[in-house]
């Protein structure tokens, strides 16, 4: 059973070192964005994932604390799209300097829903 579209969210993210930057996040349906080999403009329609808005809050917090998104490589990408800065040749070097500091995701209405805080994962 597919999802459905709980609009549009964004989690702040907050590092120890005083750097961050805000993120948008689509729960509705999306095309994928191609690759190399594959241009864009063949990609097929990919239907909403979450089911309710604990599904959403849930993935932003896993993405962050241990998904893709943990790595530093990753978030010295989104600081450099955040500040536009150019994405280095050959990237961000792995690691895990960049310690969370904060995590909240923003609701489409607004809401601000803590989902980490340094020293305690917030409920």
């Amino acid at each position: 059973m597919p999802g459905k579209d709980l609009g549009t969210w964004h989690v702040r993210v907050k590092f120890r070192n005083g750097s961050g930057f805000i993120q948008e996040w689509s729960t509705g349906a999306r095309y994928g964005g191609g690759t190399e080999g594959t241009s864009p403009l063949g990609e097929r329609r990919i239907e909403p994932s979450w089911k309710t808005e604990e599904d959403v809050l849930r993935t932003m917090f896993y993405m962050f604390t241990e998904g893709n998104y943990s790595c530093d490589c990753n978030r010295r990408l989104f600081l450099d799209w955040a500040a536009q800065r150019e994405r280095p040749e050959n990237g961000h070097a792995c690691g895990n300097e960049l310690e969370l500091e904060e995590l909240t995701a923003i609701a489409p209405d607004g809401r601000e829903i803590p989902l980490f805080v340094f020293g305690f994962i917030a409920k």
